[in-house]
């Protein structure tokens, strides 16, 4: 019988993970009853999970990485990333292989999770209410996420008109051993994304609103739900989703650099846990210290940021201006893009255990606000923008000093802009602020933007191809088309 090698991975990872969960059983075999037989079983396999989450191979670096190579927003030379700026990824790429192999371990313990959680609770009387729900919840959530993101990267951009487009192979059951192992089809792009907001649903009802640095809560739940509905253009609900986070314990940095400089940030909603809690070698440190930003993007979105009358009033008062969320020029700044914009330095601090955003602060205050401008609800969206650019620029003069309340040169005024080129500031401040954090090639497909020239949103080159190793031991899987 052939063997689909992520399922044999992911069945002999299980059985790795923790040396004392097996006794002396057939090496084809992972049994329950000696591999989770406790609470404390469960937590270490809800860890275990987290570490694959944030591992360099999912969303410690390539779940990031991949949406800006493929976005047109930066190159990296080597080790196969090359293919994914050049939009030439063949199905034999390891990289690729990687992401979607850790996705289904990733899904495939958290199934086995599930399946466990009843047998324990059964053996363990004082097993707490309270306790089992945090485990279902964070499981159920990091399915949702997994998900989400083999959605994004190996299927069409979502949309009604493409739910019954190719989708993923849905597993809500664990291979428990290698007489189990299965051979799923594809289900369709609508199927994947209601098995993920069915999983939100039961991430909502089960997690608190306790923040845990490097874990997921309710504030997360409802980060990635307002992430959904603006995916699929459903504004009211984003509205509301980006709202619950807003409402929540966050807040702007005074400086953007905090953000991923200082581990108590409080526009962390959701951050991978470096140090001791991620072991991962050569994450997107590595990866941007040998990135090189594209000029295209660094003309689009870092020097064309104000208006031309907006620079003749600077200019006319011999002012200057510093983006903390750019090429910030004076010497007493902390740049996170290179003065001479061609390198990201977000990440480049000398250390290799790092924490990477997931979900931030900012997103959902430019989620509210793009959902507010579609719903006719301009002055709210300019708010926002007016708060993330004073957070952002710093005025000053030509001896260096800085220009006290500075921003009022710059500010937006309601009534000043249409619909249509307040979309485009809006736009435009959302490449600044979550630039290289993995988004640019889904806002721009949810755009509907032409992503490289002669390339649309839609293009078959933007979807990466199932791996080849899965498509030659899996007789159900279907390759995409154009590969």
């Amino acid at each position: 019988m052939r063997k689909s090698f992520f399922f044999l991975l992911m069945f002999f990872i299980c059985c790795s993970a923790c040396q004392n969960w097996l006794d002396e059983q057939p090496e084809n075999a992972l049994f329950l009853e000696n591999a989770l037989e406790s609470p404390d079983d469960l937590q270490a396999l809800l860890n275990g999970l987290y570490q694959l989450v944030h591992s360099e191979e999912f969303a410690g670096r390539n779940a990031l990485l991949f949406a800006e190579l493929l976005g047109g927003s930066a190159t990296l030379e080597g080790e196969g990333f090359e293919n994914f700026d050049n939009l030439q990824v063949q199905p034999g790429n390891n990289r690729v292989f990687e992401l979607w192999s850790t996705c289904y371990q990733i899904i495939n313990q958290t199934n086995l999770l599930l399946e466990t959680l009843p047998e324990v609770v059964r053996r363990y009387p004082g097993f707490s209410q309270e306790a089992q729900n945090q485990l279902t919840g964070e499981a159920c959530f990091l399915r949702a996420y997994t998900y989400h993101q083999l959605a994004r990267y190996f299927c069409r951009p979502y949309s009604l008109e493409n739910a019954d487009s190719l989708g993923v192979p849905v597993m809500l059951t664990p291979v428990i051993n290698s007489s189990e192992l299965q051979y799923p089809g594809r289900s369709s792009l609508g199927e994947v994304y209601d098995q993920i907001m069915t999983d939100l649903e039961q991430a909502a009802a089960n997690l608190s609103t306790v923040i845990v640095p490097g874990r997921v809560n309710q504030y997360t739940v409802h980060a990635m739900r307002a992430r959904l509905y603006l995916e699929a253009h459903a504004y009211t609900a984003a509205y509301d989703e980006a709202g619950f986070v807003i409402n929540g314990p966050f807040e702007l940095q005074t400086d953007p650099a905090d953000v991923f400089w200082e581990a108590d940030s409080q526009e962390r909603v959701w951050f991978t846990l470096g140090g001791l809690g991620n072991q991962s070698t050569a994450s997107l440190d590595w990866a941007y210290t040998d990135a090189r930003i594209t000029a295209k993007f660094a003309q689009a979105t870092y020097i064309s940021g104000l208006s031309s009358a907006q620079q003749t009033n600077l200019e006319s008062a011999g002012y200057q201006i510093a983006d903390l969320r750019g090429p910030a020029k004076p010497d007493w700044l902390r740049p996170l893009i290179s003065q001479d914009t061609l390198y990201c330095l977000k990440y480049n601090r000398g250390d290799t255990f790092l924490d990477f955003p997931l979900f931030r602060f900012t997103e959902c205050l430019l989620i509210r606000a793009e959902a507010a401008l579609e719903l006719g609800q301009h002055d709210e969206a300019i708010a926002v923008i007016n708060q993330l650019r004073q957070r952002g620029y710093l005025v000053y003069d030509s001896l260096g000093l800085l220009v006290e309340d500075g921003y009022a040169m710059l500010r937006i005024e309601s009534g000043e802009y249409n619909q249509a080129a307040l979309k485009k500031i809006l736009q435009q401040d959302r490449q600044i602020e979550l630039a290289f954090e993995g988004h640019l090639l889904f806002d721009r497909q949810r755009e509907r933007a032409e992503i490289r020239p002669g390339i649309t949103w839609d293009h078959p080159r933007l979807r990466l191809p199932i791996p080849q190793r899965e498509l030659d031991t899996s007789p159900n899987l279907v390759q995409n088309p154009g590969y």
